[in-house]
Parts: C-alpha cells; sequence; structure tokens
C-alpha cells in the first residue's frame, strides 16, 4: 500500500518494513520479558525483531506467527502489546487479509490511544475499503487526541473535501501544509486551495 497519494489509499501509508521497523525501534520492551509457550524466556522484542527479518525476507506466514507470539510475550505491558497488534496488523494487511488488520490496528490504538501511526494506519486501510464515514471518524478521534498530526489533517481534510464538506476539508488541509510543508506534493490536484 506505500506510495504516491492515492484518494483510495490515503498518503504515508506504508504497511511494510518501514512502519514495523519504526516501532520497534521507537518502544522499549525492557519489562516484556514473559515467558510463551514453546520459547521458556523469549521476550517481545525478541520476538518483534524475528518478525521484521522475516516480514523483510517475505515470508509472511512466518512474520505473522512472530507476530502473534509478540502478542503473547507482552505480558502486562499495553504498549508492547499494541505494538505487537500494529505489526501483526501490518502483515495481515500484506496477506490481503484487510478486515483482520483492521481489527488488529483497532485494538492497538484500544491499547495505545496515542499510537499514531496505528491510527493512521488504520484510517488508511478503512479508506482504502471505501469506509470513509468510518475512517474520517477514526481521523477525527486521533485529532482530538493530537489535533496538529499534519497527515491525519492531510487525509481527513480530503475525505471532508471528497465528501462534500469543501471548506472544512480545505481548512484543514491548509493547516497539515502549514505544520508539514512537505506534503503539499501529496494534495490531489482536483483540490482547489485558493
Amino acid at each position: 500500500m506505500a506510495g504516491k497519494f492515492n484518494r483510495k489509499t490515503m498518503i504515508i501509508i506504508d504497511c511494510g518494513v518501514a512502519a514495523v521497523l519504526i516501532i520497534v525501534a521507537f518502544f522499549i520492551y525492557a519489562e516484556t520479558r514473559s515467558s510463551s509457550p514453546g520459547a521458556p524466556g523469549q521476550s517481545a522484542q525478541s520476538y518483534a525483531i524475528e518478525g521484521v527479518t522475516a516480514f523483510k525476507a517475505g515470508e509472511f506466514t512466518l512474520a505473522q506467527r512472530l507476530f502473534s507470539d509478540e502478542i503473547h510475550a507482552s505480558g502486562n505491558s499495553v504498549n508492547a502489546r499494541a505494538i505487537g497488534l500494529y505489526n501483526l496488523g501490518t502483515v495481515m494487511a500484506r496477506l490481503n487479509h484487510v478486515n483482520l488488520a483492521i481489527g488488529d490496528y483497532r485494538l492497538a490504538v484500544k491499547y495505545t490511544p496515542n499510537f499514531a501511526r496505528a491510527w493512521i494506519t488504520l484510517a488508511s486501510t478503512e479508506a482504502s475499503l471505501k469506509n470513509d464515514t468510518l475512517a474520517l471518524s477514526d481521523y477525527n478521534d486521533y485529532l482530538a487526541i493530537d489535533p496538529s498530526n499534519p497527515v491525519a489533517l492531510l487525509n481527513s481534510g480530503v475525505l471532508l473535501y471528497d465528501g462534500g464538506q469543501k471548506t472544512t476539508g480545505v481548512t484543514r488541509i491548509k493547516e497539515a501544509l502549514r505544520l508539514e510543508p512537505a506534503l503539499s506534493s501529496q494534495v490531489p490536484t482536483s483540490i482547489n486551495l485558493k
């Protein structure tokens, strides 16, 4: 789903290796050294690293199993569980099990409500299925937490504009561009920002 802006895939959706690597790199699993069946003492972090390696190698079924193990090994850490769910959702999307991926992303944001990438991926995935009302609701829910997220502002602005709320859509898009001018190349040419 990566690539140039497309109304149905939305922008900056990276259901690929970079998203998984960012998630693994930005969260600390130090408190998640619980055991998982079949791998005594293996941490959620080690499952995540192995899952990323499998994902990069195109071994998506193995990555799916490893990210499931990551979730089980996360213990009581809601952040680790949310990361595991996001990673699993990324694999499920790659395996074309998009509805399962949406469920995983939705659980991830339930565990960690300020998880920006999970919210944006959830909403973008909903939009790719033409579930614009759900996508807009997801963007709005995240913007209530982080009203200055430029990607959420831009994507929700496009949805609003395309849904007939042109003034509100343009306002959001302009705010996104004020915060992140580099996103200007992602605005569809059909949208008049004047």
